[in-house]
């Protein structure tokens, strides 16, 4: 069973975060969990800066920080929000910042983020930051686009496989809790509606249908059966290299979760 108790959220501290900080909020309810809040910064001393007053500098900078992070809460967090908002600031590249502190912190059981699309070069940059985490993170990985609808989902897709029973049992009991209808998709190629019926266990949930996309689709297929099935929640199963690579390589569900406009759950 899919359970979040402790979230991570890192933020930049553009509208945009706060915009995607809402639904992290709405998971956190959902599951009474509590949210670490992350900011990653990077040092950019200069050579010629005496080490005490890089420093001064540095703490400086925390100061800072830690006041757009108090700002941060005071704006976005709801008062009657019952949940923990805990703030936390690291040095060193944004992306593996992230990771060395998810993997240090060892309780993170989820991992929120938002995505802004391939269509600029701060974009672009933030979208590769996306399709890092989304291969070196071990915990799941919520990818939230900038512009989503802040709602609990009612429709939710599974891409998946017969040797999958894990994921889809997850995704199942957030079903539940949501009482949300579920698609369970097969890769036609690699397996069918039929296959995916007979082995996988959807004892627990009710409202279950299996159905296909063409192995030649893609990335475009899925997004394809998001919009005709009004999904408003992709789940994938994405581990770095398994026989759905062969038809939608990994880089192919990282562009997935840049490209899609709902978001998408990815577990490993």
């Amino acid at each position: 069973m899919l359970s979040a108790k402790k979230i991570l959220f890192p933020t930049h501290f553009l509208e945009f975060s706060e915009k995607v900080f809402q639904y992290a909020i709405q998971v956190a309810e959902a599951f009474e969990a509590d949210i670490e809040l992350l900011h990653v910064y990077t040092n950019t001393f200069e050579v010629s800066v005496p080490s005490v007053g890089r420093f001064q500098v540095q703490k400086e900078e925390e100061e800072r920080v830690q006041k757009q992070m108090e700002s941060f809460i005071e704006r976005n967090v709801p008062k009657d929000f019952k949940g923990k908002v805990n703030t936390n600031i690291v040095t060193g590249f944004v992306r593996d910042g992230i990771i060395d502190f998810c993997n240090n912190k060892g309780d993170i059981d989820l991992i929120v983020l938002g995505t802004r699309g391939n269509y600029s070069l701060s974009k672009a940059i933030w979208s590769d930051r996306v399709a890092y985490i989304l291969e070196k993170a071990q915990p799941p990985v919520l990818v939230v686009p900038e512009g989503g609808e802040f709602k609990f989902a009612k429709t939710i897709a599974c891409a998946t496989m017969p040797d999958q029973g894990e994921t889809v049992q997850q995704v199942l009991s957030l079903a539940k809790g949501f009482d949300a209808k579920v698609y369970i998709v097969a890769i036609k190629g690699i397996s069918s509606a039929s296959d995916l019926s007979k082995t996988l266990d959807t004892n627990i949930y009710d409202n279950v249908e299996f159905s296909e996309i063409e192995a030649g689709a893609g990335v475009a297929g899925i997004l394809k059966f998001i919009e005709q099935h009004n999904v408003d929640l992709l789940v994938m199963h994405a581990p770095y290299r398994n026989r759905l690579s062969r038809l939608i390589r990994y880089s192919k569900a990282q562009k997935l979760a840049i490209a899609t406009k709902i978001p998408m759950l990815v577990f490993k």
